[in-house]
């Protein structure tokens, strides 16, 4: 009977102290800095000792900040017959403005955080932006096009520091329909500023308007980890500063068809070439039997899907039965080249 006492007893006391473990809550943020820059990161601990009633609101906190990484790690821990339950939650944040920035209140349910102020300063000026060890580029031309001419963008990530990871958006055209094309695989090579040397990733893009209007292309954005002293060597290690980098906005002016087109198709190439063959290198013509002659145009600057079909002007005692084009569009770092090949039967109906 003794026994029983003291098993009930112990077992009473275990979950007391657990009940005032779990009743002990506490919450506090802890950034690791109190002033960054435009495009920098900061890191913010969310320390909860206890056991919260809730996961973490974090709604309030992305107004004003990107959150590019979150982690958790927690631990418990008995000591002197204390049992104390630590949980820590990790946040990589980006501001989206200047000024002094908040981070909010966080509340663990009705547990909450006290608001941190950070000092959110401007990027730095063009010289220094110039000499960065990290720079994001991109340009367009012409700037000035006719409805369905091609722009060529060109965007390129100029680097001389080692990268963990990075993502760099897609362009997004607005104000105009377009059609947009990636040219091929990203190019990487080296070149030289103000005495150093950046390796470069570039993407080329091809884009056609399809109405009249202002053409924008909204800031690009690349976000990426600079890889701290040790990741170099560690490729499994994710430590690291985060960095982002942002384009300038992009304008074009997209002027509407010529009046004078009338019913002529309209083909804005830079370069035009029209070839033929024949099925047989010196064609024999009989009576009621086909004979195929193939054309093939190509037009730099045009999208296959522009080129009209091919038509000929045939002497009479000839009927055609053309078949349907074959289109391709052929890609490289200079633009688009939009290929079409027409075969054609030309059967003659007399002598």
């Amino acid at each position: 009977m003794v026994n029983r006492w003291r098993i009930f007893l112990l077992l009473f006391l275990i979950c007391t102290l657990w009940v005032s473990s779990a009743m002990a809550i506490s919450v506090q943020a802890v950034a690791d800095r109190n002033r960054v820059a435009v495009g920098e990161s900061l890191n913010l601990e969310l320390r909860v000792t206890g056991k919260p009633d809730m996961e973490p609101d974090l709604s309030a906190l992305q107004q004003n900040w990107d959150i590019l990484r979150r982690s958790q790690s927690s631990q418990i821990q008995i000591i002197n017959k204390s049992i104390s339950r630590s949980v820590i939650y990790n946040l990589t944040l980006m501001p989206k403005k200047t000024g002094t920035v908040i981070i909010p209140t966080v509340c663990f349910g009705s547990d909450c955080t006290i608001p941190l102020p950070i000092e959110v300063v401007s990027s730095p000026s063009t010289a220094k932006v110039k000499s960065s060890p990290l720079l994001l580029e991109a340009d367009i031309s012409p700037q000035k096009v006719v409805v369905q001419e091609q722009l060529l963008l060109r965007i390129r990530l100029l680097r001389r520091i080692d990268l963990i990871d990075g993502q760099l958006t897609e362009p997004d055209p607005v104000g105009v329909a377009t059609v947009v094309k990636q040219l091929g695989d990203a190019r990487s090579y080296e070149t030289q500023r103000d005495g150093q040397i950046y390796h470069v990733i570039e993407r080329n893009y091809a884009i056609f308007p399809q109405k009249s209007g202002i053409l924008q292309i909204p800031a690009l954005q690349f976000d990426g980890t600079v890889a701290n002293g040790n990741s170099r060597f560690d490729p499994f290690s994710r430590q690291g500063q985060r960095v982002r980098r942002m384009t300038r906005p992009l304008r074009v002016e997209v002027l509407p068809l010529p009046v004078d087109l009338g019913p002529r198709p309209w083909i804005p190439a830079t370069t035009l070439k029209l070839q033929d063959s024949w099925q047989q290198k010196i064609p024999h013509f009989v009576v009621g039997e086909p004979v195929t002659r193939t054309l093939q145009l190509s037009a730099g600057g045009v999208l296959a899907a522009q080129l009209p079909e091919l038509q000929l002007n045939l002497p009479e005692g000839f009927k055609s039965y053309p078949d349907q084009p074959r289109r391709e569009d052929e890609l490289s770092n200079s633009g688009i080249t939009g290929l079409l090949e027409q075969k054609i039967a030309l059967i003659p109906t007399r002598p």
